[in-house]
C-alpha cells in the first residue's frame, strides 16, 4: 500500500524522539539545579564528636579476646537443642558408640577425654601439642568459639560459633555421648 508509512519506523521514530526528549529533560534539569544550588564551605562541623581525652602515648584498654565464660550458660544447656546444632557437624563427624572416623574424629565419649587422644584417627600437629588437656565445659568453649585460635595448626575448616548459648547446648549434648 502506497502512502501508508511502514509501522515499524514510525515505532522506531517514536522511540527515539522520546529518549532525545528525556535526555534533553535531564539536561536542563541538571543546569537549573546547579544555578539554583550554590555549595558553602562550612567553617565548623555541624555534628560534634566527642573523642574521649587520652594522653599522647596512653595505652587505651584493649577489650578481651575470646569467649564469655560458659558456666552461667551451662545452667540452661539443652542437649537436645545440642543434638540439632551437631547436624552441621555430620559432614566431618560421627556420633555412635565405635562409630567410624569421617574427615574429623567419631565424637562419642570426647567430653572429659585427652585432646587428640581418639584412637585411630590422624590428628593435626594442634590437637597433638594439646594432649596434655582434656574436653572441658571452658576448653569446648574456647574451642567453639574460634577453633583455629584454640588450637593453632587445627585441620577444622570450622570458623567457629558466636552464640554463648549455642556453644553450652552443643556441650551438653556432647555430655551424653558416653
Amino acid at each position: 500500500m502506497e502512502g501508508v508509512p511502514d509501522m515499524n519506523k514510525q515505532k522506531g521514530n517514536m522511540i527515539f524522539a522520546a529518549t532525545l526528549i528525556a535526555l534533553i529533560i535531564w539536561l536542563i534539569s541538571a543546569m537549573i539545579s546547579e544555578a539554583l544550588v550554590d555549595p558553602v564551605a562550612l567553617k565548623q562541623s555541624v555534628y560534634k564528636i566527642d573523642v574521649p581525652d587520652h594522653e599522647v602515648g596512653a595505652q587505651v584498654p584493649a577489650q578481651k579476646e575470646g569467649p564469655e565464660p560458659i558456666d552461667a550458660f551451662m545452667e540452661q544447656a539443652d542437649a537436645i537443642k545440642g543434638k540439632s546444632l551437631m547436624r552441621q557437624c555430620m559432614q566431618c563427624h560421627s556420633f555412635d558408640k565405635g562409630g567410624p572416623h569421617k574427615i574429623g574424629p567419631n565424637l562419642w565419649g570426647v567430653y572429659g577425654s585427652s585432646i587428640g587422644a581418639k584412637e585411630g584417627y590422624a590428628y593435626s600437629s594442634g590437637s597433638k601439642k594439646l594432649a596434655d588437656k582434656k574436653w572441658t565445659d571452658e576448653n569446648l568453649n574456647h574451642f567453639l568459639y574460634k577453633p583455629r585460635a584454640f588450637m593453632p595448626g587445627t585441620k577444622m575448616a570450622y570458623v567457629g560459633l558466636k552464640r554463648a548459648k549455642d556453644r553450652a547446648n552443643i556441650i551438653a549434648y556432647l555430655k551424653t555421648l558416653v
